[in-house]
């Protein structure tokens, strides 16, 4: 890890040039004060062009009987299972396909394929994760103009504008609630489910049809 013990010390302005940098490693934690300092800015003045929802995953806010072809990039066990519940057509695009279950590997499409399947999608799921390695934009600009988009997990967690502006419809992230408790979780290795609720919880960030 980049500057391991010495993170306390660095700038901010440091950090936020780590965030617009090519090196994940470096993005990464880049990226967390961005959202930080999202959360921060979002108490001072909070904006009034998009709505927040609290408590809430993102995904709920798409009712799946009306999500069309649905694309997810990246395997995103909580969508998949419940595509698969409703019997919903979809496809995921993962870069490790031992990452899904035996069941899943029917919906499975290579990176390689990206081009071809993104465009077939009506609702378009994608992981936070694109905007560390680098293919968000990318990816974005394969969607159709009339597609339902939604990028979601932790490193979403920042204003959403830019997002929005490259025609992302729902935004989801997370709020730490409990700054003090958090840290002692994650030491223990836990993820999302283990502290939604204990020292964080989820957000969903809409567009309003003006922004």
């Amino acid at each position: 890890m980049p500057h391991s013990g010495r993170l306390r010390e660095r700038k901010i302005r440091a950090y936020i040039a780590d965030a617009l940098g090519d090196w994940p490693m470096r993005k990464a934690p880049g990226i967390a004060v961005v959202s930080a300092l999202s959360a921060l800015a979002d108490d001072v003045s909070p904006r009034q062009d998009y709505t927040v929802i609290r408590g809430v995953d993102a995904i709920d806010l798409i009712p799946l009987s009306e999500s069309g072809n649905v694309v997810i990039i990246g395997a995103l066990t909580p969508y998949l299972r419940a595509l698969k519940q409703a019997g919903r057509p979809f496809r995921v695009i993962e870069m490790d396909p031992r990452t899904l279950k035996p069941d899943e590997l029917q919906f499975f499409v290579p990176i390689e394929e990206t081009g071809r399947v993104v465009p077939w999608a009506d609702t378009l799921i994608i992981t936070g994760t694109t905007l560390i390695n680098g293919t968000l934009e990318h990816l974005l600009e394969l969607a159709r103009p009339e597609a339902t988009v939604v990028v979601l997990g932790p490193t979403v967690s920042i204003l959403p504008d830019a997002l929005f502006a490259r025609g992302v419809d729902i935004v989801g992230g997370d709020a730490v609630t409990d700054p003090d408790r958090l840290p002692d979780i994650l030491a223990e290795g836990s993820s999302g489910y283990h502290f939604y609720g204990k020292g964080a919880d989820r957000v969903a960030v809409q567009r309003s049809f003006s922004s």
